[in-house]
């Protein structure tokens, strides 16, 4: 993740960051949700764990992802 991160910032999509830092602060919520979704045997468990997961991915993006104008 951490060399993911790195390429994504050296490429200009994410902001400038400690890829290190922004690879444990992506992953570690992504890993304890998806954690607790595997297993849970509750459905509605499953599902608040996913709206957790795409709420977390899309807080990551706003606040760290380079915001260009859309290309017409």
């Amino acid at each position: 993740m951490e060399d993911l991160f790195r390429e994504m910032i050296d490429q200009g999509t994410l902001n400038k960051s400690n890829p290190k830092h922004l690879a444990l602060e992506f992953y570690a919520p992504f890993y304890l949700l998806m954690s607790i979704s595997d297993a849970s045997s509750n459905k509605a468990e499953k599902e608040e764990a996913a709206n957790l997961l795409t709420a977390h991915i899309e807080r990551f993006i706003e606040r760290y992802a380079v915001e260009r104008p859309f290309n017409k």
